[in-house]
């Protein structure tokens, strides 16, 4: 009620802002963290929540999609090239298999060391069907393997917030040597003791998401190790697993997965994939993307061409925003 009566003047949320419910007297600027977290459909109902409302989306990691916009569209781009001070580009390596058996001599030796280690996988139960590394069949396997010395905690989504949060204190304070977790701490999470990471089933993460991840392993002054695991035989699938191996930059990232995936649909919801343009390639006509936008804005500019001004005019104001 404060929000659309305008007694609150800046509010910060999740998800909820863009709740049905939710309206704003005058809604002027959104910002968006982690914006390659939300879906085209998610920022879209927040951004119609108010008339031509400025939009800053923040992301070490921009999607395919937006940083196709950033290409081709109308985007403003500031880039901050820097690293925090004393912080090290993360050490990742490919490892092809679908278990921990061949690095977890190096994992034990830095834990006996002081160093903490996430443990990344991509479900919380085991399916059958997927035969892909669940958080609870890992979790339940160091408990029974691993030497009581090593103390292991398990994190999921489907945890109570008090319980996760508890969970995350006592890793934060060292309570903790290995914390097997899905990617609920891909972002927001900051415990620079923890420089190691495992990634089970790697191919089965997009690029970005495998580089915000690994991003939790450089919060301190050691050097962050990420160690990629799958068995994949998908000859692409290992190739963008080895490039990470050799790319750092989230720009760099987005610009190959660009070129890998595709861009989706700019004015539609598919944030991957080819678009479907009558005439022109994407990925071999860019010179001509970008005489496209540049025309589009002197023609504008000039204000010879009164029918098609009024007609953009009134698109405008029945426009839905696409990103």
């Amino acid at each position: 009620s404060g929000l659309e009566s305008g007694d609150v003047r800046m509010v910060v949320g999740t998800h909820a802002l863009f709740q049905e419910k939710v309206n704003f007297e005058n809604l002027g600027l959104v910002v968006t963290d982690e914006q390659q977290r939300f879906g085209v459909n998610q920022r879209r109902a927040l951004l119609e929540k108010g008339a031509n409302v400025d939009f800053l989306m923040m992301s070490a990691t921009p999607i395919p999609r937006t940083y196709a916009h950033f290409l081709y569209g109308d985007i403003r781009l500031s880039s901050i090239k820097t690293m925090p001070p004393g912080r090290k580009p993360v050490k990742t390596k490919y490892v092809p298999t679908s278990s921990m058996k061949p690095i977890l001599k190096e994992i034990l030796s830095g834990i006996d060391t002081g160093r903490q280690c996430y443990v990344v996988c991509p479900m919380i139960d085991e399916n059958l069907e997927t035969n892909l590394k669940s958080v609870t069949t890992v979790y339940e396997g160091m408990l029974k393997t691993l030497p009581s010395k090593y103390r292991v905690a398990l994190l999921h989504g489907r945890m109570k917030a008090e319980e996760k949060e508890e969970i995350m204190r006592r890793f934060a304070d060292h309570e903790i040597d290995l914390l097997v977790s899905t990617t609920v701490i891909e972002v927001g999470i900051d415990v620079p003791n923890a420089t190691m990471m495992v990634i089970y089933d790697a191919h089965r993460f997009g690029l970005s998401t495998l580089h915000q991840l690994r991003g939790r392993s450089a919060r301190g002054k050691e050097q962050g190790v990420c160690f990629l695991l799958s068995k994949t035989k998908d000859p692409e699938a290992i190739e963008r697993l080895k490039k990470l191996e050799s790319l750092n930059d989230g720009f760099a990232i987005s610009a190959y997965d660009l070129q890998s995936r595709g861009p989706g649909d700019l004015l539609g919801t598919r944030q991957s994939g080819l678009p479907t343009f009558i005439l022109g390639d994407f990925e071999k006509d860019p010179a001509i993307m970008e005489v496209c936008v540049q025309d589009a804005k002197e023609i504008l500019q000039a204000k010879v061409d009164k029918p098609m001004l009024d007609y953009v005019e009134r698109s405008i104001k029945n426009a839905r925003y696409f990103d």
